[in-house]
């Protein structure tokens, strides 16, 4: 801990001799002589021992100083910690003044996650078994918000531009001169690419060669089929199909045609999924029941995790009513969501009441913890999406459709769903359910799923042009392209059940602007989309069980 340490040699007093702190229990001098001989000769020696607390030492080793992330960032925080007079105790991790979390062993870690956009400055504090404290030098991250997912772009157009290649109108293409050209499409969510469809201005007359690539930030790419060759006699969509990449961005990287440069696409598919469809069992990520009046701050989802119960006390019972909650993870689901149907295995306690019917509810949190949901904090719940009866003959799977509901989370980018059963009737034996840790028959999301031909996003909707049907409807919209909002017109030559509504370029209904029975004449609405973000929308109109659609643009 010190060498060639020195005496005065003018003094027969102590003298003292200091260095770095060391933890140990022997200490061993080790003599070198003196100015005159080789005799070492001490007549008295004292160890000086701290009279205080050592603090221990701190520093973050991972991320790097200025490390940079994409939202939603999980980042993991690693530090190191050491104390030379006792041990770390724990080490807690900073963000500014903000604590996120700790940790007590090493190695000393903690994964913050869906951190969003923005500068960060983190630290890490240890303290040691006396209670004293260290803070580390501070490492500056950045988050950079995620990448709009603009449905199609492109490296560069002559003036048809990239949006034409989905407007399912052969007539409209997209065109650019150079070997390299791209036109690139973003499918919202991650989604396993198949293959892709398109349609070749003048794919008659000549042949186009070209490249696809799968990436999942629009920067990284993957080469999923390289040098392929269109038909040369044909201008309708041709299938090019390869070894399934998963991927959120597809990239077509055009080399030109047999007469010139240029790459010419009036219509562009990209496929997701087998092509088949398929059938995916979701057990929940999360399922417990809770119980009210004095058991309203019991976790039932760790004390009794095994069950999940519903029941609506009747009047004059107190402490028993009980509702449960799942929630389950769509993010593995890829195709087109054609059926979702919610099963769980149970039946009515005892025997004095026949069937109960219980009710499954929308739960739009879906950030709730199994083992912290008690009556008192338990999510709000929306409508009811459909009731089924349960009988206490023998237990069996029951089943909800909720199709409708998933359809319609899954096209707002949403990946996780939250339900709650509840009992609509009060009852006295209650609704037995098994949940996920039961060991059997747990509760399950079926989802059955359509694949195939997606129009830039794996839920699709067709849409079929059909000017004669427009120019008797009067279907028009005002102004067209629209920056904010966009007002459709339509006449009606007689009172008709009419259903009007809006998808995006991904077949995804965004607005329901009309549902019902209208009457003859004139008729005006305003849509407004729900993000500013640019792209192509198409209006549906459905009279009678007869279809008319028209495309918006949004600047």
């Amino acid at each position: 801990v010190a060498t060639g340490l020195q005496s005065s040699g003018t003094s027969t007093a102590l003298e003292t001799f200091s260095f770095t702190p060391v933890q140990t229990k022997y200490v061993r001098i080790l003599g070198h002589g003196n100015t005159v001989n080789a005799w070492n000769s001490y007549t008295e020696v004292q160890i000086i021992q701290p009279s205080g607390n050592v603090p221990p030492t701190v520093s973050i080793t991972s991320p790097a100083n200025n490390a940079s992330f994409t939202e939603p960032a999980s980042i993991s925080i690693t530090a190191t910690a050491a104390d030379s007079d006792g041990t770390i105790s724990k080490v807690e991790f900073f963000n500014g003044a903000t604590k996120l979390g700790e940790a007590t062993t090493s190695p000393y870690t903690y994964n913050w996650t869906n951190v969003a956009a923005g500068n960060y400055s983190l630290t890490a504090k240890a303290t040691d078994n006396g209670n004293a404290s260290t803070t580390s030098t501070a490492v500056n991250i950045t988050v950079a918000a995620a990448p709009t997912c603009t449905p199609v772009s492109a490296s560069g157009d002559d003036g048809n531009v990239a949006a034409n290649v989905l407007d399912n109108d052969l007539n409209t293409r997209w065109s650019a001169s150079g070997d390299g050209q791209w036109i690139q499409f973003c499918l919202n969510t991650p989604a396993s690419v198949t293959g892709v469809q398109i349609a070749f201005y003048s794919g008659n007359t000549r042949s186009s060669t070209f490249d696809v690539l799968v990436g999942n930030d629009g920067n990284t790419w993957t080469t999923a089929a390289s040098g392929r060759v269109s038909s040369g006699t044909s201008t309708a969509l041709e299938t090019f199909t390869f070894t399934p990449v998963t991927g959120k961005y597809v990239r077509i990287v055009g080399h030109g045609n047999s007469v010139n440069l240029w790459n010419s696409y009036t219509e562009v598919k990209i496929q997701t999924g087998s092509g088949g469809g398929g059938t995916f069992t979701l057990t929940p990520e999360a399922d417990a029941y809770v119980r009210d009046g004095t058991n309203g701050d019991i976790t039932h989802g760790t004390t009794d995790p095994t069950l999940l119960i519903t029941k609506v006390s009747p009047a004059g019972q107190l402490n028993n009513a009980r509702e449960s909650y799942l929630r389950f993870d769509l993010s593995t689901v890829t195709g087109t969501v054609s059926a979702a149907t919610l099963r769980v295995y149970g039946k009515v306690d005892l025997t004095t009441v026949p069937s109960v019917p219980v009710g499954v509810y929308s739960v739009a949190n879906t950030t709730w913890s199994e083992s912290a949901l008690t009556w008192n904090n338990k999510p709000a719940s929306g409508a009811a999406l459909a009731t089924s009866t349960v009988t206490n003959t023998a237990y069996a799977y029951i089943t909800w459709d909720v199709t409708s509901y998933v359809q319609s989370e899954l096209a707002a980018s949403r990946n996780k769903v939250s339900f709650a059963l509840k009992s609509t009737v009060a009852h006295d034996p209650r609704v037995f359910f098994n949940s996920k840790e039961f060991g059997s028959n747990p509760p399950q999301l079926v989802v059955q799923t359509t694949t195939g031909l997606q129009s830039v996003a794996n839920r699709s909707q067709s849409f079929e042009l059909d000017p004669p049907a427009i120019e008797k409807l009067k279907l028009a919209s005002y102004p067209n392209p629209f920056r904010g909002s966009s007002t459709i017109t339509f006449h009606l030559e007689r009172s008709a059940q009419t259903h009007l509504a809006v998808y995006d370029v991904m077949g995804r209904q965004v607005a329901v602007l009309v549902n019902g029975v209208m009457g003859a004449g004139n008729h005006r609405v305003v849509f407004t989309p729900n993000t500013n973000t640019a792209g192509v929308y198409f209006v549906r109109v459905t009279i009678d069980g007869k279809v008319t659609t028209k495309k918006l643009l949004r600047e």
